[in-house]
């Protein structure tokens, strides 16, 4: 598979979780206690294994670039985690927003992530014309 097409693979991935996301919260709006409960157990359980396997797949990682992207998500969490164990009482006001400004940052992330792929095509691109 070529570099382009790995590319490809994860932005079609991407495109699958948003749309699978959008569905969830659009559907559980509606939904009862019991079902918004079963829900967020899920959303935790899918949470967890991503990021083990994510973890799982840059523990064999060679690169240099990709430990330190690791760290500075691993610092980024810690921070998330410390926050959400300090936040003793949040209303629904203040979870709406966190959950906005979360889905801000995602899409700040998306955005990174589009900027870093246009860079390591061009990356690439460049090292075939020198070829």
């Amino acid at each position: 598979m070529s570099q382009h097409e790995i590319l490809s693979v994860k932005l079609g991935e991407l495109d699958d979780t948003l749309s699978r996301l959008h569905s969830r919260i659009q559907l559980s709006e509606k939904s009862d206690q019991s079902s918004l409960d079963s829900e967020i157990r899920k959303a935790e359980t899918e949470c967890r294994k991503s990021k083990e396997a994510l973890f799982e797949r840059l523990h064999y990682s060679k690169s240099k670039a990709v430990e330190k992207l690791s760290l500075a998500y691993d610092a980024v969490e810690s921070s998330l985690n410390k926050l959400k164990k300090e936040e003793v009482e949040e209303t629904p006001d203040e979870k709406i927003l966190i959950a906005e400004y979360s889905l801000d940052f995602a899409l700040l992330a998306a955005q990174n992530a589009l900027l870093r792929s246009l860079e390591a095509i061009n990356a690439v691109n460049n090292e075939e014309r020198r070829a």
